[in-house]
């Protein structure tokens, strides 16, 4: 996951990279670059706002996540998509009920025996 977070870090600071340079290069007036570098990076942060908010509760579907808001979120419906899907409650570890652990025990004994 820690792998994931620096792609995601490093396409965004590539973007904010290649927009400064683009300003720098294409010029223009001092108020046209700065609202440009002051609109940009919070257009991209909420571009990604899915992805961020599935980061940062530790959503086991953020790399999905990621692949659906990069590639649709362009549209409405993809970004909405990403957005709830990243909102959702994360499924908890499956459990086995006392008796359905009971009768893992009585036909696997072998194996029920080290869990004791």
């Amino acid at each position: 996951m820690k792998i994931f977070v620096n792609y995601v870090l490093a396409l965004v600071l590539g973007c904010l990279g290649t927009l400064v340079a683009c300003i720098f290069v294409y010029g223009g007036t001092g108020s046209e670059s700065l609202t440009l570098l002051t609109w940009v990076p919070v257009l991209i942060w909420a571009y990604f706002l899915p992805c961020i908010i599935a980061l940062n509760r530790g959503h086991q579907a953020a790399p999905p996540i990621f692949i659906v808001n990069l590639f649709l979120g362009w549209s409405l419906l993809g970004w909405v998509g990403a957005l709830v899907w990243a909102a959702m409650p994360i499924p908890e570890a499956l459990t086995l009920s006392p008796l359905a652990a009971d009768c893992f025990q009585r036909n696997e004994p072998r194996l029920g025996a080290s869990r004791t």
